[in-house]
């Protein structure tokens, strides 16, 4: 089964090495440059599967184009609430998430970095921005600093092994 992904490196990339290494399944990696090119061969059978957030395929699973076999987060989607989780599917402990923040220099200071989150926040917790994120299959959740830190570390530290794991080597 050949899988496609945005490209080497990348959360689909490393996201269904993870999955491979879990379940000991034989797929061949398809990079390409960036999600749309990668949803188009998708979309046409030329490739059989890819792991991405909901948003650039939902309009295809409405269409009836793609089918939705599992959500990597740990609960359902609320814009496929009929579609399992991994962990419903039998997979516990495989989670992979895509998720945007925004980051300043070290070292910027304290009052900066404050009046930057709640700048942040109050933009991303408005009501338009919420109404147009979940519209597209996009789940808002807003993290403190000491909590998106705690993250990105875990993170870090969990695609690290997977790179090397999985003997990803750079294009």
């Amino acid at each position: 089964m050949n899988y496609a992904s945005s490209g080497t490196g990348s959360l689909q990339h490393l996201g269904t090495e993870l999955l491979k290494l879990r379940t000991g399944t034989d797929m061949a990696h398809v990079p390409y440059r960036g999600t749309g090119p990668a949803t188009q061969d998708l979309v046409s059978g030329r490739v059989q599967m890819m792991m991405t957030t909901p948003p650039p395929l939902m309009p295809f699973v409405r269409e009836g184009k793609l089918k939705a076999l599992a959500i990597t987060a740990p609960t359902r989607h609320p814009a496929l609430p009929d579609v399992p989780t991994l962990a419903e599917s039998g997979l516990p402990d495989l989670e992979v998430i895509g998720w945007f923040a925004v980051f300043a220099p070290a070292g910027t200071p304290e009052p900066v970095l404050k009046r930057l989150t709640e700048a942040c926040n109050a933009v991303v917790d408005g009501p338009e921005f919420r109404r147009r994120a979940e519209e597209q299959g996009a789940i808002i959740r807003i993290m403190q600093p000491a909590e998106m830190q705690a993250r990105v570390n875990r993170e870090l530290d969990e695609w690290t092994r997977v790179v090397r794991e999985a003997k990803i080597q750079p294009d």
